[in-house]
């Protein structure tokens, strides 16, 4: 009971960092409140608010969340918060994660979290030579 009111109270707080996020009336230590948030959401065990943090951290572009992003591309066993932490490093766009991605082409244990992150790499390598 306890764990469900602070992810609740978390998701309210997210939500209200995003609408004005999204409204452009963010300052840095907001932004750093909501990036700060977002990490913590990044780690919890609901399902729903990973993957929509992960989401929101690559809408973002947070260069905090790269390491963390990769650790839920390589270590986690949900095929979905594996594939939102590629398309959230796709977004950010930085030279760490897109390696990642290509590294999960390879060796991830999921044919549509590969053929995502193949989509992804192509995308980005296809953008580079533009």
């Amino acid at each position: 009971m306890k764990n469900a009111i602070i992810i609740n109270s978390l998701i309210l707080v997210l939500l209200l960092s995003l609408s004005t996020v999204f409204a452009g009336e963010l300052n840095e230590s907001e932004y750093s409140q909501l990036e700060n948030n977002l990490l913590v959401g990044l780690n919890t065990d609901n399902q729903g608010l990973k993957l929509s943090s992960a989401y929101h951290l690559g809408e973002i572009k947070s260069d905090k969340a790269i390491i963390p992003l990769m650790s839920v591309l390589h270590n986690s066993k949900s095929n979905a918060a594996r594939q939102s932490a590629a398309l959230a490093l796709y977004k950010i766009g930085s030279s760490r994660g897109m390696y990642a991605i290509k590294k999960a082409i390879t060796f991830d244990k999921n044919e549509q979290t590969r053929r995502l992150c193949k989509i992804l790499y192509n995308e980005q390598l296809s953008k580079v030579r533009s």
